[in-house]
């Protein structure tokens, strides 16, 4: 079990690594237990582990692109059985590091978390791609480059393959263009991880969430291009009353028939009652 300003306490302190050294499995786990501080991370940790483990063995003297995706797949979706979730696709806990681990199942990025986490602890080159609608990730070693779908086994795709995907996420117009093979940063990735909850909180009807994690993001992009850095965001999911003040439950007047209390916030018909919160504003 994981203490909740434990886990932002961690979530802070990340805010002070620069990108290229931020842990990005580790981060994302943090993250997903914002929402499951019930949850013990150790297990967790030492899946993530595991899965370092297991390439590391299995990719033993692989020397090319094409054997190294083999054996992450090999690793990730085959002994770990972990697949793309096409059939509950919009589930919010595709997106939720924790859950997807547990039911070995999730979105494109958040699979691609996971196999850029056995990746990268190999001392291998992969990124994440700004591909628009279907996080994508690219493999690189002695000058050759794979751009592999981690919803779908981390298959190979070519360029015929990406045009069709692009069409299909963008619409028919669309044409590939070098900014969709741009790489993008451990914190866009992790941007894009939370936005998924976002969009799926608001088709659940979880607007309350949804509020609160596009607020955040929404904050950190205009700091961002206002040049602001050290840039750190906060979610709270706190209920009602816990951080604001519900106002006007119990009016202040000037004479106990057209209100609760008096010039003194002090209850006219309870001599020794003061209300010390915003109940008696009419508004804020």
């Amino acid at each position: 079990m994981s203490d909740k300003g434990e886990i932002v306490a961690q979530l802070r302190a990340v805010g002070e690594v620069a990108d290229a050294e931020l842990n990005l499995a580790e981060t994302a786990l943090l993250l997903a237990a914002l929402d499951r501080p019930d949850a013990s991370l150790t297990g967790y940790r030492a899946h993530l582990a595991a899965l370092t483990e297991d390439t590391a063995a299995l990719a033993r003297g692989q020397d090319t692109p094409g054997g190294r995706a083999a054996a992450l797949a090999t690793v990730l979706f085959d002994r770990h059985g972990y697949s793309g979730d096409a059939e509950t696709y919009d589930d919010m806990q595709n997106a939720n590091l924790i859950r997807v681990i547990d039911r070995r199942k999730g979105l494109p990025v958040a699979l691609g978390i996971l196999l850029l986490h056995a990746a990268r602890t190999q001392g291998w080159r992969m990124q994440g791609l700004n591909f628009p609608g279907h996080f994508l990730l690219r493999l690189e070693h002695a000058g050759e480059r794979l751009v592999l779908d981690p919803f779908r086994r981390a298959r190979q795709l070519d360029a015929g393959d990406l045009r069709q995907l692009l069409k299909q996420m963008t619409g028919t117009e669309a044409e590939l263009s070098p900014e969709h093979f741009r790489p993008v940063g451990n914190r866009d990735i992790l941007l894009r991880l939370q936005n998924n909850i976002t969009s799926r909180a608001l088709q659940s009807g979880d607007n309350e969430r949804a509020m609160d994690r596009d607020m955040m993001t929404a904050m950190a992009e205009m700091l961002d291009a206002a040049g602001c850095k050290d840039i750190r965001t906060h979610g709270s999911n706190n209920p009602p009353g816990h951080c604001i003040h519900e106002m006007g439950g119990a009016r202040m007047s000037r004479t106990p028939t057209d209100g609760v209390l008096n010039k003194w916030n002090q209850a006219w018909d309870v001599k020794n009652l003061f209300i010390t919160d915003g109940a008696c504003m009419a508004s804020s």
